[in-house]
């Protein structure tokens, strides 16, 4: 991991690294060092003098990747940034240390010592969502679900019993630890209809999304015996279905097979419903379970119901009924009509939950615009930020 970081003002300004024997900056772990003042290299510090906004100021800016997964912050939404300075008086000789002064001053000047409390603003992120396995064997191996569901691996029965495979028709639990105590649980309704052994194929997963104009299908299997074909059939109501192309297996696997299917015809409907017809090779039949996909051809429609609270002095919720699955890109405009702030969301079927944060903006009359997709009129609320 390398470290950049720019020193705004002071003695040896400009970009600092922690590269090997290069210059005023070292990471380890989860600290930074910078070392200070004139002369300062990348073993010693430097000389720093008493003229206020000279020689006795460096003004340092870094950045720091915290962690690539978003959920965390479902947990704790603050970063606590602890600064000290550690120093040698010329005069006395004497070693000090010293803390940050992140929250000012106080009622006789005298600097607040104490760390910065960092607010962490984060794009939308969607917790993942639960999951249904319609299988033909039992037992079903739960870490099989892991390549979908990365970093799920203590696994549970309806009893909260520890388990490693669901050897019975119900809901089981997947939990992922983000840290002591912060923790995520999905639950797993799991469907079989017999015994491994006995059957052609296990069908782990399948799933259907819509990339304008394609529609996508994609399965993945876990299982085959002497499995011939999948066939891809279609339908606009649910029940009447028609085939639109096929793909072949592998035959014979015991390790996550993925395949995937475009519909590059998709019909004139708001909502289009695709099923695998799974052929062995003596001839067997199996119907996977219906998956779907919205079209832009539907009136993806939206409310805003409230902002609580407004004004927003600190964080406030802006909830939103959502009638589809969709995405969204909602903007805060201030009373000029200049945009200062966008962003896109994933918004589920029913009430959703958009964060907005006063530290986003400087206080002042915004107003949230959000756009229904495929119309022209603008859902928009007013928001205080104080």
């Amino acid at each position: 991991m390398c470290l950049i970081a720019l020193a705004l003002t002071g003695p040896n300004s400009g970009i600092k690294t922690d590269a090997l024997g290069d210059d005023q900056v070292d990471i380890n772990g989860n600290v930074i060092k910078f070392r200070l003042g004139a002369g300062a290299n990348g073993t010693n510090g430097g000389s720093l003098g008493i003229r206020a906004n000279t020689d006795s100021v460096t003004t340092m800016s870094f950045k720091v990747k915290i962690t690539e997964d978003c959920q965390i912050f479902r947990c704790r939404d603050s970063v606590l940034n602890k600064a000290y300075a550690n120093f040698v008086g010329q005069t006395s000789g004497q070693g000090r240390s010293t803390l940050s002064s992140a929250t000012g001053l106080d009622a006789f000047g005298c600097p607040i010592q104490g760390p910065t409390i960092l607010r962490v603003v984060v794009p939308a992120c969607t917790p993942v969502a639960d999951t249904t396995l319609s299988v033909y064997c039992e037992p079903y191996a739960l870490t099989a679900i892991t390549a979908n569901r990365p970093g799920y691996t203590s696994f549970y029965n309806s009893s909260w019993t520890n388990v490693t495979n669901a050897t019975a028709n119900g809901i089981y639990y997947a939990i992922k630890e983000f840290y002591p105590g912060c923790t995520d649980t999905i639950s797993i309704n799991f469907t079989s209809t017999g015994n491994c052994t006995l059957l052609p194929v296990i069908l782990k997963d399948i799933s259907a999304s819509y990339n304008q104009p394609a529609g996508i299908l994609k399965w993945v299997t876990a299982f085959e015996i002497s499995t011939a074909k999948f066939i891809v059939e279609r339908s606009t109501n649910g029940t009447n279905f028609i085939a639109i192309g096929q793909i072949q297996a592998n035959g014979n696997s015991n390790t996550l097979l993925h395949y995937q299917f475009t519909d590059n015809n998709v019909p004139s409907a708001n909502k289009v419903y695709y099923r695998l017809r799974i052929i062995d090779t003596d001839g067997t039949e199996k119907i996977s379970k219906v998956v779907f996909i919205y079209t832009k051809k539907a009136l993806l429609d939206a409310e805003i119901l409230q902002v609580i609270p407004n004004p927003v002095t600190d964080k406030s919720i802006i909830k939103i009924l959502s009638k589809f699955n969709t995405k969204f890109e909602y903007g805060l405009y201030n009373t000029a009509g200049q945009k200062q702030y966008s962003n896109t969301v994933i918004l589920k079927e029913g009430v959703n939950d958009i964060l907005l944060y006063k530290e986003q903006l400087p206080k002042g009359i915004y107003i949230f615009r959000i756009n229904k997709t495929n119309s022209f009129e603008v859902l928009t609320k007013t928001i205080f930020i104080q």
